[in-house]
């Protein structure tokens, strides 16, 4: 599918309508296929090794209090997809944090080493089949275009699993064994490199942003700076780590950060973006200043566009057009009327971000970084990727 152009004529627009049609509901029934549901059940009760790889659709279908109940009634561990981080809290027992492209050690392992992957509203992109073995996968998902597993079962991810939780093989040694695992292969988020001297690294930067907000939102432009996040954040809870998914569009985090200060207003905010990414939408600081939103904006200066300068120099041994002329960025926000500091040396982020990250009006830190390549996937190809 390529692009989708909609007109609405402006009579439309102008058009006056009742507000009661905002309180309207809508009715959707997708078809559902049980057709493969014995198959799926068998597979169940069989297993001694089974993981369960949860996605967004978990959110979606209001099913995550019973994916908490039926992991912790058989003992079942959990992996997710990224958009699903936080449907079951990374410091819970039997979740495993993510699992493909950039996942936990612990997850991956399972992945590759279970019997049997029960999908759970997710579509299973290449970036999480990237943690799978050869173990059969029954697949659930309400949308049949998404479903590619040895058993695929077009229905609501709620329903399936009350129809299972009773059909599950009794707990082995396979939970003992991911235990073990883990503890010889921690998750990143569990062994953060320390800070060192001048000049500051954003690998450095960002896990201590995060320890001293567990609580807070995340939101994550696009941008080298998203692997450091993606691999030092631990999500406690669903929707706290906000990102654009696939499409990865630097400037997203600016204006998403407006949107989730808005829907969130009882939690703190804190945007991590690049000096590239946040020119593309840094206008929309004037909305932040307007509505007095209490944002913490952190963008992180290596005065290039990092990723792209190593995606060059790895195919072309040298990059172009990468480096960056960037503004004054503490004037810029001052002249919005937001406050905002500079960073550059340890010890000035160990002294003041306490305090920053205690305020409750919008900010603006610029953090200096060096350039700093992020590490590549397991088994990465670049010839693959083209």
């Amino acid at each position: 599918m390529g692009p989708i152009h909609i007109n609405i004529n402006k009579d439309i627009f102008q058009e006056e309508i009742g507000e009661d049609i905002l309180l309207e509901g809508v009715e959707y029934s997708p078809m559902r296929d049980y057709t493969n549901m014995g198959e799926a059940i068998s597979l169940l009760e069989s297993s001694k090794r089974p993981l369960i790889v949860a996605g967004a659709g978990v959110l979606w279908g209001r099913a995550a209090d019973d994916l908490r109940e039926l992991i912790e009634t058989h003992s079942i561990p959990v992996a997710t997809t990224y958009p699903a981080r936080g449907v079951i809290g990374e410091d819970h027992p039997l979740c495993l944090g993510m699992i493909g492209t950039r996942g936990t050690p612990a997850a991956n392992y399972a992945g590759r080493n279970c019997d049997l992957i029960i999908a759970l509203g997710c579509r299973i992109s290449e970036r999480t089949m990237a943690g799978f073995g050869d173990s059969p996968i029954v697949h659930v998902n309400i949308d049949k275009k998404t479903l590619k597993g040895d058993v695929n079962l077009q229905m609501d991810v709620k329903e399936f699993i009350r129809r299972i939780k009773f059909r599950l093989a009794p707990p082995t040694t396979w939970v003992r064994e991911l235990e073990e695992y883990s503890m010889v292969n921690p998750p990143a988020y569990d062994r953060p490199p320390l800070l060192e001297d001048y000049p500051l690294k954003p690998s450095q930067v960002i896990p201590r942003i995060f320890e001293l907000a567990p609580d807070a939102i995340i939101v994550n432009d696009a941008g080298s700076h998203t692997t450091w996040v993606t691999l030092y954040r631990r999500v406690l809870e669903s929707r706290s780590l906000i990102y654009s998914g696939a499409f990865g569009p630097m400037g997203y985090g600016l204006p998403a950060s407006i949107g989730v200060s808005l829907a969130r207003p009882d939690k703190k905010i804190i945007l991590i973006t690049g000096d590239g990414g946040f020119q593309m939408t840094m206008q929309e600081l004037g909305t932040i200043m307007e509505r007095k939103l209490p944002i913490i904006i952190f963008v992180l200066n290596n005065s290039s566009l990092g990723i792209v300068r190593q995606w060059q120099e790895m195919e072309y041994g040298e990059s172009y057009q990468v480096r960056l002329k960037n503004p004054d960025f503490v004037k810029l926000a001052s002249s919005y009327n937001i406050k905002a500091v500079r960073i550059e040396e340890p010890e000035k982020l160990n002294s003041i971000l306490p305090g920053i990250l205690r305020m409750n009006e919008p900010v603006l830190v610029e953090i200096r970084v060096e350039e700093e390549d992020i590490p590549l996937p397991r088994g990465f190809d670049l010839k693959a990727e083209k």
